[in-house]
């Protein structure tokens, strides 16, 4: 198993990246300075849980259409977390398609 600079291993530092939203994920992108898996996947969380809660921000305050679209998008986004979190936790690692490239240059392009 792949360590990180936190102490522990690859698979419980990217499931606790994705674990509350962008949130742990910028906590873990913050802390972990070696492992560039955790990095990736705290970093694909930030972009995408920071998406969804831009869109329900702005879905929300809307009236018949906005409701339906932010049950949808809430709807959608537990079921990624869930699948991420799954999949982080069986150390199947998952890339979702374009978040994952811009996580990549995230990861690139910001050195902490």
């Amino acid at each position: 198993m792949k360590s990180t600079s936190m102490g522990i291993d690859e698979n419980i530092a990217c499931f606790l990246g994705y674990l509350f939203g962008w949130v742990s994920g910028l906590i873990i992108f913050l802390i972990e300075k070696d492992n560039s898996t955790v990095r990736f996947h705290a970093a694909q969380s930030i972009i995408l849980f920071g998406a969804v809660s831009i869109f329900q921000t702005i879905f929300g305050f809307g009236f018949i259409l906005g409701w339906g679209l932010f049950g949808l998008l809430s709807l959608a986004a537990f079921a990624m977390w869930i699948f991420l979190l799954v999949k982080s936790w069986t150390k199947d690692y998952f890339r979702i398609p374009v978040v994952a490239e811009i996580a990549d240059n995230f990861v690139k392009n910001v050195k902490i």
